[in-house]
């Protein structure tokens, strides 16, 4: 079908312009497009895959290798970190062998660690700041708060906490509902602080609704806990501070 559409097309201007048109057949011997892509055979012969597999497995493995390329890449994902393994190392290196270097990675198993599947489910609502997802994660020795609007604009804040305790956490949302207003609903995983007496009275007198997520559920705490992913991923690879992170996560559509 492509071709016969080439074709049509070239018929189309011969009618359309009058053109006069000459057909010759081009020995494969005089065209220059297939002198330039021509390489010797024996840069492609068998022999030399073997040798490369010889080579292969006279290191015994290659994951050493591999990892040192996933490291320099970035900790990209599995797909990407094939991809430069069999450029820089060999054609060889197999999907199996790069997915158990990346499943022992301690940088990834830090930034995602829980590689489970999730039951489908949606926690977006329509309004901006109606329902806020907040959890508390930690990064690089530091214990932050985090507050993700479950609205369009995903909008999230980063609260580094001195001590995670309920007083600290209390502090740190009565300023951020001063500041933009208290939301209709709140999501928390059932963490002991969010269970407390003190948050409880706290909830209560700003006329809150305070949803319990439960794991491996549609009505868990999935967005908060991908955006810990997200930003912890744009602090890995841009080599950032949180704060930056988070600016970035905030201004990317």
């Amino acid at each position: 079908m492509l071709i016969r559409r080439r074709v049509e097309i070239i018929r189309q201007l011969v009618s359309e312009l009058g053109l006069t048109l000459s057909v010759r057949l081009v020995q494969s011997t005089e065209n220059h497009a297939d002198v330039l892509t021509r390489v010797p055979d024996e840069w492609v012969r068998n022999d030399r895959l073997v040798e490369g597999a010889a080579a292969m497995d006279k290191q015994d493995t290659a994951e050493p290798r591999i990892a040192d390329v996933h490291v320099r890449a970035g900790h990209p994902v599995i797909r990407c970190t094939l991809f430069f393994a069999r450029r820089e190392i060999s054609r060889l290196v197999t999907r199996a062998e790069v997915h158990e270097v990346v499943k022992w990675c301690d940088v990834c198993r830090a930034i995602d660690p829980a590689p489970v599947k999730w039951q489908h489910g949606s926690l977006g609502v329509t309004g901006t700041w109606r329902r806020l997802a907040i959890d508390i994660t930690h990064h690089s020795g530091h214990a932050y708060l985090t507050i993700v609007d479950c609205g369009p604009s995903r909008f999230c804040l980063w609260r580094q906490l001195r001590h995670p305790d309920g007083d600290t956490i209390i502090r740190q949302l009565k300023h951020v509902f001063y500041e933009r207003g208290a939301p209709v609903e709140l999501l928390c995983d059932n963490d002991t602080i969010f269970h407390g007496r003190q948050f409880a009275a706290f909830i209560t007198r700003w006329g809150v609704l305070l949803h319990f997520r439960a794991a491996y559920a549609p009505r868990g705490n999935g967005i908060v806990e991908r955006n810990h992913r997200t930003v912890k991923v744009i602090a890995a690879r841009k080599q950032c501070s949180i704060a930056e992170a988070v600016r970035l996560y905030n201004i990317t559509p």
